[in-house]
């Protein structure tokens, strides 16, 4: 079986140059089928429209769809047709086999470190710039637009109703010391945070799939890591997904924001944290949670990441 990497035409919200894609695959299709495969980013198919593009290739050449294999991180991607194989590790773990000890922090800081822009880490930098309590926020906005190409469909989508203007004209920003060079590796993005997290008191993660499936990244697994509690901007139902991992996510926060996605999920954790007051009484009533969501993943890493992959069978 011949594997072809389809990186390069993979976006959020569309397929980059599928002609092209749509040559690779029928110069490359054996008899005995074809592996399509990716570096790790998250993309749901569905919403990118590879099925789409597939689809065509199909009915255009007669390839049997039986023929397509497709490998993903994404652990609720599936398909009638396509074989999906989800990729049974969380990324990244084997960096957090060793946390250390939780301790309370030393003020009730905000983190939020962003990485590639997504629409919904967009609506964040634009959401930091406008609350009142801007000082609370420990903030890293690594993205030079007018350096890093906009991925494939953001900039169309934003022109069509929302603040463009104030997105092309950012700059990098970060209030931990330096700006954080592109890309960030492992395990630069993980250890060594420890000055980081002793002032943070909750972590906002802005995940790199917001919008739909569940693509668990160490940003969601680096706050566990330190023994912090986080509000993840993620697509709805996330929360459940990483309980049936084994963590524990009694933090006290409003349920309904598990059932939120994408940008309207970012919108609503700022709303709720505009009336929101940390103490360290708080902080020491989910400490027994912080506990057991390090215990649980110590124990994923030390497993080399595996996941029980029937836990997302639907």
């Amino acid at each position: 079986m011949r594997t072809i990497n389809i990186q390069n035409h993979l976006a959020v919200d569309e397929i980059i140059n599928p002609a092209g894609l749509a040559a690779k695959i029928c110069s490359a299709i054996k008899d005995n089928g074809i592996l399509l495969t990716s570096n790790g980013e998250g993309f749901n198919f569905r919403s990118n429209g590879l099925y789409d593009v597939l689809d065509s290739i199909c009915d255009v050449t007669g390839i049997p769809k039986n023929k397509i294999k497709i490998e993903t991180w994404n652990l609720l991607e599936h398909h009638e047709e396509y074989s999906i194989i989800r990729k049974d590790e969380i990324f990244g773990t084997k960096w957090f086999r060793y946390p250390g000890q939780i301790s309370r922090p030393i003020s009730d800081k905000i983190l939020i470190l962003m990485g590639k822009c997504n629409l919904s880490r967009l609506r964040i930098h634009e959401l930091v710039n406008k609350v009142s309590w801007r000082e609370k926020i420990i903030y890293s906005f690594h993205m030079d637009m007018d350096i890093t190409p906009w991925p494939p469909g953001i900039a169309q989508r934003l022109s069509a109703g929302q603040s463009y203007g104030f997105y092309k004209n950012t700059t990098p920003h970060s209030d931990i010391g330096s700006i954080l060079p592109t890309p960030i590796v492992t395990p630069g993005n993980i250890l060594g945070l420890s000055h980081i997290y002793e002032k943070t008191m909750i972590e906002i993660v802005p995940e790199t799939v917001s919008d739909h499936g569940f693509f668990v990244t160490e940003k969601t697994l680096r706050p566990i890591f330190y023994g912090r509690p986080f509000l993840t901007v993620a697509p709805s139902g996330f929360e459940d997904n990483l309980r049936k991992l084994g963590f524990d996510l009694d933090f006290r926060f409003p349920s309904y924001l598990e059932r939120l996605s994408d940008m309207a999920k970012a919108d609503a954790i700022f709303r709720f944290l505009d009336n929101w007051e940390f103490s360290q009484d708080w902080f020491e009533s989910i400490m027994p949670a912080l506990v057991h969501n390090q215990q649980v993943l110590k124990e994923l890493a030390g497993r080399n990441g595996k996941i029980d992959l029937s836990l997302f069978n639907s």
